[in-house]
């Protein structure tokens, strides 16, 4: 868990400057992995987009960093793998990474290691919860060699969140609409989950392309 908030300008600075030239991602169909603090985040921050990918033929997994603290049970992990399905993509879960920091490290090394993702999704480094800032401290510390890496938002994503990329889901918005409405047929108690916040993001983000739906995401590393 991070000490203190990261210096968002500095840290991205000195990344670039390590890894050198922006690289472009392949247009051929390939991996993605979608890494997420808690379960229900990436259906909620990027879950058009990544029914976008999966129609267009890549391969998109969900890694799952940690559990909810009001989810003992593991009822909200349960119930992300169906609204994954919903989304065509899948749900990889290594429970003893969910409470274990070293386990966390290694299953994101192994998964870039094992699927060598084209694209990496993120947390926002500008999130308030303290899972999902460990879930893009971990994430980063593996995808020194992946070619873009981009951050979503979630509901604790503070205001100094600033994103440059937007994709238009409006043909998506029933099918992502779709996936955290389980969560609240299995009376989840995460009130961050409800379709409608998912669709006020979409329409909020969506001045910057003609008013559409979108998802709006921070390019942390690569282009887009």
């Amino acid at each position: 868990m991070l000490a203190k908030p990261l210096d968002k300008d500095g840290f991205l600075e000195g990344v670039n400057a390590v890894l050198g030239a922006e690289v472009e991602p392949s247009p051929a169909p390939g991996n993605i992995l979608a890494i997420e603090g808690l379960a229900g985040d990436v259906e909620m921050g990027c879950g058009g987009t990544r029914v976008q990918a999966a129609a267009a033929g890549h391969t998109v997994v969900v890694l799952p960093l940690s559990q909810d603290e009001l989810d003992a049970a593991g009822a909200a992990l349960e119930t992300s793998k169906a609204a994954c399905r919903v989304l065509g993509i899948r749900l990889v879960v290594d429970k003893a990474a969910l409470g274990d920091a070293t386990r966390r490290i290694a299953v994101m090394q192994k998964a870039i290691a094992d699927l060598q993702p084209a694209v990496v999704y993120v947390p926002s480094m500008d999130d308030s919860h303290p899972a999902r800032m460990d879930a893009f401290r971990v994430a980063r510390a593996a995808t020194g060699d992946v070619a873009t890496v981009l951050a979503y938002q979630t509901a604790t994503t503070r205001i100094d969140y600033h994103p440059t990329h937007f994709v238009d889901i409006t043909d998506q918005m029933d099918t992502k609409l779709e996936a955290p409405s389980h969560f609240q047929s299995a009376n989840s108690v995460r009130l961050d989950l409800r379709p409608e916040l998912a669709h006020a993001y979409a329409h909020y983000w969506g001045w910057h392309v003609r008013f559409k739906e979108v998802e709006a995401f921070e390019v942390i590393q690569g282009s887009v």
